[in-house]
């Protein structure tokens, strides 16, 4: 028999572009000719699992498209900026408590060492929202812009993304 001309293994034929030859059931080989031993039930077996391995690896790609859609989602929130250190003890707070927290934080203990170490975030509607790194840096200088002592109201906008604040623009909101 030759390799060239056979096109496709049929139950116990090779199917080849001028005849069917008949190939005894001891000399049956798939198409790649490496000496495995090939029969239907074995052929039906490795479609099944490659079908399965397609459909798994569709549904893990639209898993992860969903979850990258969700997991950015646009925010733009106004509130009082305050300092993660301060802020931890205060988030468990009613929000009225909270707000009313955030809303006398002082500028002088936002700047210290400690406090800018931690982190920023924003206190809006009574909730914590803490910000990213870009965000820190652009709340620091907030901070060291601000001629306020006290009340530092702010409009953050960004992306939220696993409990934080993607800062992209941080602007006094007088």
């Amino acid at each position: 028999m030759k390799k060239e001309t056979a096109v496709k293994w049929v139950g116990d034929r090779y199917i080849t572009a001028r005849k069917v030859l008949i190939v005894p059931c001891d000399e049956r080989h798939n198409d790649d000719d490496h000496g495995i031993v090939m029969d239907d039930n074995n052929y039906l077996k490795e479609l099944d699992i490659m079908k399965r391995a397609i459909a798994l690896s569709l549904l893990a790609i639209g898993l992860i498209a969903v979850s990258t859609v969700r997991a950015h989602e646009k925010v733009k929130l106004t509130g009082y900026v305050v300092d993660v250190v301060c802020a931890a003890d205060h988030t468990k707070d009613s929000p009225e408590d909270a707000t009313k927290f955030a809303a006398e934080h002082t500028k002088e203990c936002a700047l210290m060492e400690e406090c800018v170490k931690g982190g920023y975030g924003i206190i809006a509607d009574g909730k914590w929202y803490p910000f990213d790194a870009k965000g820190n840096t652009l709340a620091k200088a907030l901070f060291e812009k601000t001629a306020k002592k006290d009340h530092i109201k702010a409009t953050v906008e960004g992306m939220k993304h696993e409990g934080k604040i993607l800062v992209e623009k941080l602007t006094d909101a007088e």
